[in-house]
């Protein structure tokens, strides 16, 4: 047999297995009966008022940076040790760790920060996000950081902000925020 009968034949056997299996299912569901109840005297489950829609699908990220205008992944830490989207950074001899911190929420509804402990050596460390597939920037664009912050007791450090390239070799904004203490402080560059 030819390479070409047997390339049909290999096609055929294809579709004679699904046409049986086909034909199979139809016997079997022809036995099956489904009964289905409904019960409209009693509640069901209850349903937010705030659900529009039938579904929501998450494609690409189109709700978690499509739909609201922010750049930052995983901005909440949204579950304990998830630091998904965020790397940790160091420069000069810098070590430290990058870590999820629950212990003082800053709401009911945002249980999670990052947390950075420095340990040892000079320099910096610190943590950066890359957004989603990057974060899409303009030239005369305004565009706003905005944090939360709070430092350990004895800290007197500042807490310095950028928007850098992907390797770190150019800098295009940058702020400092300064005079941190142990409670939640919103700041805005």
């Amino acid at each position: 047999m030819d390479k070409t009968g047997l390339e049909h034949n290999r096609s055929a056997f294809r579709i004679w297995l699904v046409l049986a299996m086909m034909i199979g299912g139809l016997g079997v569901h022809a036995q099956t009966t489904a009964t289905l109840t409904v019960q409209a005297n009693q509640p069901g489950a209850q349903i937010s008022s705030n659900l529009f829609g039938i579904f929501f699908e998450e494609i690409n990220s189109a709700g978690d940076g499509g739909i609201y205008a922010e750049m930052v992944s995983n901005r909440n830490f949204e579950a304990p040790g998830l630091t998904a989207g965020w790397q940790s950074i160091t420069t000069g001899s810098a070590a430290g760790t990058l870590s999820v911190d629950s212990s003082m929420p800053l709401s009911a509804s945002n249980l999670y920060a990052a947390r950075l402990t420095y340990s040892s050596g000079s320099g910096g460390f610190g943590f950066a996000n890359s957004g989603y597939w990057g974060m899409h920037f303009q030239a005369e664009q305004a565009n706003n950081l905005s944090i939360y912050a709070r430092c350990s007791s004895g800290f007197a450090g500042a807490v310095y902000a950028a928007l850098e390239n992907a390797s770190g070799s150019q800098i295009y904004a940058q702020g400092t925020v300064t005079n941190l203490s142990t409670n939640w402080q919103y700041c805005s560059l």
